[in-house]
């Protein structure tokens, strides 16, 4: 203490600089949700199209480790409505019956905007024990993914008969 004066040291952040602080971390959080937002179409679809591929490696390993057929379909439910698929097993110790008897096995639905396409508005992917599968649509026309959001993703579901594996191509 020079001279007998107490001088009194300020310390800490007066409020102007808080509001500062506050609105350019305000506008930071605004730009990361407008850019969120473009990367959901995206996140929908990739979600659909491991759906879709885990939907059909289910239908295949039910059929191979139960020794019997197991069917999946793909259902294209129109405008406005989530797509769907399902899976049914055939029991076994029906095989041999003129008429074998099935047993749902699960399903469920797509993500929204995200439209399942195929001729005739379903596709039927029958499963044998061997790990084969039989299509039920034209191989010249398969079924399709397509994002009816403005981000436009689609993909084309490529399934090998002779093995039963599938795999998502894209444009």
């Amino acid at each position: 203490m020079k001279g007998g004066a107490m001088t009194k040291i300020a310390r800490g952040f007066t409020l102007v600089e808080l509001m500062v602080v506050i609105v350019i971390f305000a506008i930071l959080v605004g730009l990361a949700m407008m850019n969120f937002g473009r990367f959901t179409p995206g996140m929908r679809f990739r979600d659909a199209q491991e759906r879709t591929l885990g939907v059909l490696r289910t239908g295949r390993l039910r059929a191979i480790t139960k020794e019997t057929t197991a069917r999946v379909f793909l259902y294209h439910t129109g405008p406005g409505i989530l797509d769907s698929f399902r899976i049914i097993v055939m029991d076994p110790r029906t095989k041999l019956n003129p008429i074998p008897a099935w047993a749902r096995e699960g399903g469920g639905t797509l993500p929204r905007d995200v439209d399942f396409t195929a001729p005739g508005d379903t596709a039927r992917f029958e499963f044998h024990a061997d790990g084969s599968v039989r299509l039920s649509y034209p191989t010249n026309t398969p079924p399709r993914l397509v994002s009816t959001s403005r981000a436009a993703f689609n993909g084309t579901l490529q399934v090998i008969p002779a093995s039963g594996t599938a795999t998502m191509t894209f444009p």
